[in-house]
């Protein structure tokens, strides 16, 4: 007896507490099954930025270069910084401007400006399209802007290009600057002269005059030097690229009738989402209106007075009738050059032919 309640002392304690343990563990509630949380919101993914890296032969204070930046400027901004068109000036890139549609076709640079003078090699009908002395008048260039969208258009794409807006040259006249008064065909008879272009060589020798194509970099130094007698200019760079410290006069050959194509590759184009292309395309209208906008205001007289300011003297303009004669020089290579690439070169000289005469 005394055994069993001593049992019961040693082991009853415990057996108590084994029966609170499990009477509560069997009051419990079930575990609960795996909850569903609320998924925090999510952080916006940011995109990176495209960016278009954009060739340009100019400095940016020309006339030509400030209107490069400002389309490209207007593309980053109403973008919002989606695509960042990142302007290179002379040509800082590093590519040559007559390997130009090569470079872009390819793909290697996405977007820049073609001046239509330099690509004679890759393109002899771009480059013959538009005489750059053949213009009588700003209306004239008015006229060619809506054919040179077309045409320009059709041709470029044949190199995987895009174009996005033609761009006649800001300045109104082409001038020629030199060391000693130059200012008929006679005067420069024994001069040797720097132009930018195979058409004003060409035009040149057809006057029995000498004409050389030379980059505008190394101009200043070979008027220093005395290589060269003269050159053809815009006005504004002889004030940008102080050519009026080593020429002494000037005078205004004729209008200017230059033009330039702001392009892109084809293969940046289609890597772009289709807004941006609406956003591109929009900026380029925008600018060929405001190209049409401001035609008619001319800035040559501003550039004039400053390189007399600085020194030059201001020659009168060339006779009429040697205007006459150099204007017809430069048509007729115009012709022969245009019409001797073939393809559709016969049409589009009638079509630009009746634009040069208004």
């Amino acid at each position: 007896m005394k055994r069993r309640l001593l049992n019961l002392r040693v082991w009853g304690l415990p057996l108590v507490l084994l029966m609170v343990v499990t009477q509560v563990l069997g009051c419990a509630e079930p575990a609960a099954g795996p909850q569903e949380t609320e998924e925090p919101p999510e952080t916006p993914v940011e995109t990176e930025a495209i960016v278009w890296r954009f060739h340009m032969p100019w400095d940016e204070e020309r006339l030509d270069g400030q209107s490069m930046i400002r389309w490209a400027n207007s593309v980053t901004e109403r973008s919002e910084g989606r695509l960042e068109v990142v302007v290179y000036p002379s040509g800082a890139l590093g590519h040559k401007d007559a390997d130009l549609l090569r470079v872009m076709g390819a793909n290697v640079i996405e977007s820049g400006i073609i001046c239509l003078s330099y690509i004679s090699r890759d393109a002899p009908l771009i480059n013959a399209l538009f005489p750059q002395h053949g213009a009588r008048s700003r209306q004239s260039i008015e006229a060619l802007i809506p054919i040179s969208q077309s045409i320009l258009t059709d041709e470029f794409a044949k190199w995987y290009i895009r174009l996005l807006a033609p761009s006649p040259m800001g300045t109104c006249n082409i001038i020629l600057i030199s060391k000693k008064p130059c200012d008929s065909i006679e005067a420069l008879k024994d001069q040797k002269i720097r132009a930018w272009s195979k058409e004003q060589v060409e035009t040149f020798k057809t006057l029995g005059l000498v004409a050389e194509v030379l980059p505008q970099g190394d101009l200043y130094m070979a008027l220093k030097t005395g290589v060269f007698d003269g050159a053809f200019m815009a006005g504004d760079a002889v004030i940008t690229q102080s050519q009026y410290e080593v020429t002494d006069y000037f005078s205004i050959l004729c209008p200017y009738n230059s033009f330039g194509a702001i392009t892109c590759s084809e293969a940046a184009w289609q890597a772009l989402p289709s807004d941006l292309q609406d956003i591109v395309s929009q900026c380029s209208e925008d600018y060929v209106q405001s190209r049409l906008d401001t035609l008619y205001d001319c800035p040559d007289e501003a550039y004039f007075q400053q390189m007399e300011d600085l020194g030059m003297i201001a020659l009168p303009p060339w006779p009429e009738a040697d205007y006459d004669t150099f204007l017809a020089a430069n048509r007729q290579w115009w012709k022969d050059a245009l019409l001797a690439t073939g393809g559709d070169a016969a049409t589009y000289y009638e079509e630009i032919l009746v634009a040069l005469d208004k």
